[in-house]
């Protein structure tokens, strides 16, 4: 039933061919004016998504820095560049340094006599 389906839309798309063909060949320049328009719209239609896709992209990343800043270091440690513009390449900031800094774990509870225990449960073992 499939392969009927799929005939019909070759066949469809066939039809629309010969019938778009007939009308260039009528009407010339109204179909050029008519593409262009179009193009036009696709481009700017394409050129907004990309300027949003851009900025979340930048919000995300920065966010991710906020609440990672660990991972600054740790990039600017590998590759040997200044990634955010400040002129210094940063040490290795261990996680840990970055939560003794903030007074939290990671969960949003304070460090306490707990601090240095570790989980032997991974989130991903189900237990």
């Amino acid at each position: 039933m499939r392969v009927f389906e799929l005939g019909k839309v070759f066949l469809l798309l066939a039809v629309l061919s010969v019938v778009l063909g007939i009308v260039m060949v009528v009407d010339p320049f109204g179909t050029m004016e008519t593409l262009v328009m179009a193009i036009g719209v696709i481009l700017i239609v394409e050129g907004s998504l990309n300027l949003l896709s851009a900025l979340y992209t930048v919000i995300a990343v920065k966010r991710f820095l906020k609440l990672h800043p660990e991972t600054q270091s740790m990039l600017e440690a590998i590759t040997g560049q200044d990634l955010n513009g400040d002129g210094v390449i940063a040490p290795d900031v261990a996680r840990a340094d970055v939560e003794a800094r903030r007074g939290t774990r990671p969960c949003g509870r304070e460090c306490g006599g707990g601090a240095g225990k570790r989980l032997t449960a991974s989130p991903l073992s189900g237990r």
